[in-house]
């Protein structure tokens, strides 16, 4: 049995990362976030296009980021 604590900090931390990149596409939700901003003025409609432009982005390269740390 292999006690040593970086064997079993790296068990934890390749869970912590799967976890931590499955997180990273939460492109609903970042929709919303910016559409109520922009409702209450907080975001100017210039910024719309960058803020879906990387929704998009993050949705098509997380599941390619997860099947390569899985």
């Amino acid at each position: 049995r292999d006690v040593a604590p970086s064997r079993g900090l790296g068990d934890v931390y390749k869970r912590q990362l799967q976890v931590g990149v499955g997180m990273v596409s939460r492109g609903e939700v970042a929709l919303i976030v910016a559409q109520k901003g922009y409702d209450m003025g907080l975001l100017d409609a210039d910024l719309m296009p960058a803020v879906v432009l990387v929704v998009i982005a993050t949705t098509i390269i997380t599941p390619i980021i997860l099947k390569k740390i899985m």
